[in-house]
């Protein structure tokens, strides 16, 4: 994630939404680091937070990450009281679910090293529901290759890249 996140330039047009499999009390403290290595801002994601530009929200440990529409713009909703999905809370299929329901909003998604298929059901829902470019972490920078593995078997990703290029392909990418 750091090699992703410190690539992104000050003016970063877009928020990003981030769900690490952590446990509670570890989110924040990672959130912390990054933000002190980024040009963006990124911090662990608190309930009914507005969600802004070029900023990165971090779920953190122990509650899923969804997020809502508020007024003009989208805040975030933290989830405590669903059940972990395939052992995970937060689960990166929580928050595409909850992307999936936002047909006005287009997406750039990126499935990077993790054990298990987690994000693969959400990426189907959110790829048959929205506008989404998908990037998976390649084989051979991923320390455990299950989540971008899914994704690529399944079809589900437009772009497979090497950590060190994910960041560069969001941009590229961007309208």
């Amino acid at each position: 994630m750091q090699e992703v996140i410190t690539r992104f330039p000050a003016e970063f047009p877009y928020p990003i939404l981030i769900v690490q499999h952590m446990p509670p009390g570890f989110t924040k403290s990672l959130a912390e680091r990054l933000n002190g290595l980024s040009e963006i801002t990124v911090k662990e994601a608190e309930h009914g937070e507005p969600i802004e530009n070029g900023t990165a929200y971090i779920a953190p440990g122990g509650l899923h990450l969804k997020f809502e529409k508020f007024g003009k713009g989208y805040q975030v909703v933290l989830d405590g009281d669903e059940a972990p999905r395939s052992g995970h809370r937060p689960a990166v299929n929580v928050l595409l679910e909850s992307a999936s329901t936002h047909k006005e909003l287009e997406y750039i998604t990126a499935i990077m090293t993790g054990m298990g298929y987690d994000g693969k059901e959400g990426m189907e829902l959110l790829r048959a529901s929205c506008k989404t470019i998908t990037i998976a972490e390649s084989k051979n920078t991923s320390v455990v290759y299950g989540m971008p593995k899914a994704i690529i078997d399944a079809g589900l990703c437009d772009e497979i890249k090497d950590v060190q290029q994910i960041a560069k392909a969001i941009i590229g990418n961007l309208k």
